[in-house]
């Protein structure tokens, strides 16, 4: 690469010397200006160590120039730009240019040139600025070459340039990230630089500080209060000092928790790194600190629906804060409800556990939560379900109504290996038995199986449930006596005397599997996917224990116009496993199954035809309401509609002779009909 120079514009005695050592080489070009001769980098190089100070100048600041444009140009001249630097004033200083500038892009040819940089940092300005340059270049390629100069670059963090602190700091920011224990005794210095007035020294002030507290907190704890200003800097910086909080918290957390109010802010951070961060730190500090915590138990609920990183320790702080204090949770009972059906078992898990300690100590700030927990208890893995079950048991104990409904949904946890599971279970249960006995009726035979459960606390809160449900059986005369032989010293008159009170109990249950009440629940829950499930499940259980799935229909006929289409195809399904055994059975669902004739799903429509003509073909069917409902149906506006009521009239069996009449009105009128496959179907008929 070559270089053009104006020679008139060096000394003369240094023109003589470029003619001469050019001319002999070189072209030479006379123009207005004088005379221009082409010079080399390896020229310039040599004039960097000419004897006439001019001459090394004008090489120095030429090389200069050249490597802001091209710095691999000037690579090979490095060497001697590094001797420049104990040269003249003006010479150092475009040599410490010229050196900045290929370091900027070739660091590693400029690595040999560090000591000689080092000793130049306190030097003047004009080349103090270069010199932090080229080191913080070379420091961000390669930490190690700079590392044991630590303490020399931390001498000039304090200096009156804000452009060397920022360089300078840069250097020690990328040194503490390879290797934060070569930082450590500069860490007086790097709090001073933490409230410089340039965002830029601060951001790398918190970097470094940042590192160090991941390395070794306790070496960084005298910057706690310096780090908890800078919550409230600028976002780069503001990132940085909390990632040095959740350091400093997750080994020593007594040493910031006076700063949990300005962690708190952080959790409303757009950053997502500093919601992270703010988030471990609470809850680290709740962990052993739950009262500084329990204040901010508002801003901790609104992050449960946020990433899984935050989510996962704000419920976690939560949990610990009402171990600690359960009165102060109960601002978040909404939002640890809405956790128990989290994807992560963790959230779900810490969420349950926080519900079911509120519920100990304040069972009616939890009797909203009794139907979502209640789901827990047969979908859940096992620390969400005994968590559940703890927390219902303990809303019972104050409100038995409450859980009524959801008795069913415990006979689950009643056979659990766990013996505190099996007696929270049996405990919500016999509750219930003492106020609502009828709604404990459809659990008895598992309340039975718990006669001889070998935890006496299950047997004897068994034994309670089953004797309070067979009190309530009307008309019989037994149930005093027996409940008198519950108390028999002999151990063999209690087990009969428990024995007959369950027998007695079961017969007055009419009642369907209590898995059956609970799948109706859910097919009216707020998700599509839960109510899918639940009408599966009806499917299943339609096939099985079709006698079961007869009280679902009323819940099956609503789901016929859910806005799911899924939900209703599932539901159309289940309704027809029901009439395949019992056509009756259907009868509070008809009308929905006519609707669902002119659903915009295909399947729908199907499922709901093939419905309707096994009620129609039944022989041992009642098909009045059929007919009534077929013959209204004729008059439909949807075509479907009208020719599925011609289908299913021309199978009915009429009984009367006003359906008889009614149906061959409806008929007749059809047969002058417009639509084709109207009159056809009406023909057929």
């Amino acid at each position: 690469m070559c270089i053009r120079i104006v020679l008139d514009q060096i000394a003369p005695l240094a023109i003589a010397r470029v003619t001469r050592r050019t001319m002999s080489r070189h072209n030479e070009i006379t123009t207005e200006e004088g005379l221009e001769v082409t010079l080399g980098i390896d020229e310039l190089e040599t004039f960097l160590t000419a004897d006439d100070p001019d001459v090394r100048e004008y090489a120095a600041r030429t090389l200069a120039e050249e490597a802001a444009d091209r710095p691999a140009d000037v690579r090979s001249a490095v060497a001697s730009l590094t001797e420049c630097l104990e040269d003249e004033p003006a010479i150092r200083s475009h040599a410490a240019t010229a050196l900045a500038a290929v370091a900027s892009v070739y660091p590693q040819s400029t690595q040999e040139s560090v000591p000689v940089l080092l000793e130049r940092l306190d030097g003047p300005t004009a080349i103090r600025a270069d010199v932090a340059d080229a080191l913080a270049s070379i420091a961000v390629d390669d930490p190690t070459v700079v590392a044991d100069s630590v303490m020399t670059l931390a001498a000039a963090v304090t200096d009156d340039e804000r452009h060397v602190r920022t360089r300078v700091t840069a250097a020690l920011a990328a040194i503490a990230e390879a290797d934060p224990e070569a930082v450590i005794p500069a860490t007086d210095e790097i709090m001073a630089a933490i409230d410089d007035d340039a965002v830029s020294v601060r951001e790398n002030a918190a970097v470094i500080l940042a590192a160090i507290a991941e390395y070794d907190p306790d070496a960084v704890l005298e910057a706690c209060d310096l780090l908890v200003d800078r919550v409230a800097d600028e976002p780069a910086v503001r990132e940085h000092a909390t990632r040095a909080l959740h350091a400093i918290a997750t080994d020593r957390p007594a040493a910031v928790a006076s700063s949990v109010d300005a962690l708190m802010t952080g959790l409303t951070d757009e950053r997502e790194s500093v919601r992270v961060d703010s988030a471990a730190a609470i809850a680290a500090i709740a962990a052993e600190r739950p009262e500084p915590v329990s204040e901010g138990v508002d801003a901790l609920a609104v992050t449960l629906d946020d990433v899984a990183a935050v989510r996962t320790d704000t419920v976690g702080a939560l949990r610990d804060v009402a171990e600690a204090d359960p009165s102060a949770v109960v601002p978040a009972v909404d939002a640890l409800v809405a956790r128990l059906t989290d994807p992560l078992e963790t959230v779900r898990s810490d969420a349950a556990a926080t519900l079911a300690t509120l519920a100990t100590d304040r069972p009616e700030a939890v009797t909203a939560a009794v139907d979502p927990l209640a789901r827990r208890v047969a979908r859940d893995d096992l620390p969400v379900r005994d968590h559940a079950v703890t927390a219902i048991a303990a809303v019972a104990d104050a409100a038995p109504e409450t859980v009524a409904p959801v008795a069913a949904d415990l006979t689950d946890a009643l056979a659990v290996d766990d013996d505190d599971v099996r007696l929270a279970a049996v405990r919500a249960i016999a509750a219930v038995s003492m106020t609502e006995p009828a709604s404990a009726r459809c659990v008895v035979s598992e309340l039975a199986a718990r006669l001889d459960d070998p935890h006496e606390p299950v047997r004897h809160r068994a034994t309670a449930a089953v004797g309070a449900i067979a009190r309530d059986t009307p008309g019989d005369s037994e149930v005093p006596e027996l409940i008198e032989q519950l108390e028999d010293g002999d151990e063999w008159v209690r087990g009969y005397a428990a024995s007959r009170l369950a027998e007695i109990a079961m017969s007055q249950t009419t009642a369907p599997h209590p898995a059956v009440r609970s799948v109706c629940r859910r097919l009216g829950h707020e998700h599509a996917r839960v109510r899918l499930g639940a009408a599966r499940d009806l499917v299943t259980i339609a096939a099985e224990r079709p006698h079961d799935a007869r009280v679902a229909v009323d819940a099956l006929r609503e789901r016929l116009s859910d806005d799911d289409a899924d939900v209703r195809h599932t539901a159309a399904l289940a309704l027809e496993r029901i009439a395949a055994t019992d056509p009756n059975a259907i009868g509070p669902a008809l009308s929905g199954l006519f609707d669902a004739l002119d659903d915009t799903d295909r399947s729908v429509r199907e499922t709901a035809r093939r419905t309707l003509a096994a009620v129609a073909t039944e022989p041992a069917a009642d098909c009045r309401p059929t007919v009534a409902l077929a013959v209204a149906e004729t008059e439909a506006d949807a075509q479907p509609r009208r020719v599925a009521a011609c289908e299913a009239l021309s199978v009915l069996g009429l009984e009367t002779g006003t359906e008889t009449e009614a149906a061959v009105g409806a008929v007749c009128d059809l047969l002058v009909e417009p639509t084709p496959a109207v009159r056809a179907a009406t023909l057929e008929t």
